[in-house]
């Protein structure tokens, strides 16, 4: 029998998905306000979406400089590619949440049993499902699932702010973004007094949720850019150096915790987002102790575990925070129809452990289900192009003869 062949694995940085699931963590925990009103844990866990946003933007622009700089090609052509790109990576969990969550609603919820109630949850969420929730083209303020939003907003973000970024890389990321993100901070720091508020609201353009999108995305931009700088003194950086750039590396994750757990997620809000920030840009750097040992265990993990052999329950932990991301909410319906008897029965904080327990398992599922399926139409589609490439042969044999 022939023996497993040792894969290449890719230097990946696993901090950055360690931190991705913390503050996916945060948000799941927020939403159990859905069904818990009174004294539901992290009561500012929304502010995980700040480490999104921060975190695409940061590789939005890493992204932009090492793919789509190239001239040769039109802005129009490059923003479609590459928003396409990320597009098809997410979709599949966004589909299969959507009709989960979909089917929830009509066996749940009364109101849309009949026919024409089916029609109208289909209508009103319509957008939602295109990603086009946030550009303000429904009043719903509330969605089929709601931490879809932060897709939408994204992705539009990104559409507005490409062309820029790529008209003009330099002058972009060092001074447009940070003037971008000041501006917006300030904005809404004084109109709502947090840049944590909420997504619905709608002012001159466009809803709060976009506001935040941009900013937080055009904060990413500028901080992936410092890094970049800062890689040129790669190799230099001392002992002293790389214990400093730990300590404020986690120092921002700290202060993102406490601010969150304290409550201090409001008025406090654009100190927490400098910080987290920073604290992101030092990951990505990788040159803090921390964050270079971290990966170097898991890496060498990684490579003394894991064979040439694939098989659709290895699921990585990057695929998996994805889907917890888009799938929490199947098991938030069902323990929001439930209530009244889960509650009398349990304390909450046995629920939380069961309903974050269900959260995870629900989502480990619907990777497994969406990469069987992703096989499934890689196989048709391979099938598709052999049977057009046999028909080609044999229209040319014909004509030959």
């Amino acid at each position: 029998m022939a023996k497993d062949i040792p894969v290449v694995v890719k230097q990946r940085n696993y901090v950055i998905d360690l931190e991705r699931l913390l503050f996916i963590m945060l948000i799941v925990m927020f939403h159990s306000r859905v069904f818990y009103r009174e004294g539901y844990w992290f009561h500012f866990g929304n502010m995980g979406v700040e480490f999104f946003f921060v975190t695409s933007g940061i590789l939005m622009a890493k992204t932009v400089k090492e793919k789509y700089l190239d001239s040769s090609r039109p802005i129009w052509e490059r923003e479609y590619t590459f928003l396409f790109q990320k597009f098809k990576g997410v979709f599949p969990y966004v589909l299969l949440g959507y009709f989960v969550i979909f089917v929830e609603k009509i066996i749940f919820n009364d109101s849309y049993k009949s026919f024409e109630g089916i029609i109208r949850l289909f209508f009103k969420s319509f957008w939602e499902l295109i990603f086009l929730r946030m550009a303000g083209l429904t009043n719903q303020v509330t969605g089929m699932n709601d931490p879809a939003w932060y897709l939408s907003a994204m992705f539009i973000a990104m559409f507005i702010l490409f062309p820029f970024l790529v008209y003009n890389y330099n002058f972009f990321a060092r001074i447009i973004a940070p003037a971008i993100a000041l501006i917006i901070v300030g904005f809404l720091m004084q109109n709502y007094g947090t840049i944590v508020c909420a997504i619905g609201e709608y002012d001159y353009f466009s809803l709060f949720g976009m506001k935040r999108a941009i900013a937080e995305i055009s904060y990413g931009i500028f901080i992936f850019e410092n890094v970049e700088m800062l890689k040129l003194y790669k190799g230099q950086y001392t002992k002293i150096a790389r214990l400093f750039l730990s300590l404020f590396e986690i120092f921002g994750i700290v202060i993102t915790l406490v601010a969150v757990w304290r409550g201090y997620g409001h008025d406090l809000s654009p100190v927490v987002l400098l910080f987290l920030g920073l604290s992101i840009g030092i990951t990505f750097l990788n040159e803090s102790i921390f964050t270079r040992s971290f990966n170097s265990i898991i890496n060498s993990w990684i490579k003394r575990r894991h064979t040439n052999k694939y098989s659709v329950f290895n699921v990585r932990l990057y695929e998996l925070c994805t889907s917890l991301f888009l799938s929490h909410y199947e098991v938030i319906w069902i323990i929001d129809f439930y209530k009244q008897k889960i509650f009398s029965e349990y304390s909450y904080p046995s629920v939380m452990i069961c309903y974050v327990a269900a959260c995870v398992a629900v989502a480990y599922i619907n990777v497994i289900v969406v990469k069987i399926c992703t096989q499934k139409c890689k196989k048709i589609q391979l099938r598709s192009v052999f049977l057009k490439q046999s028909n080609d042969i044999y229209k040319s044999a014909d004509i030959d003869n």
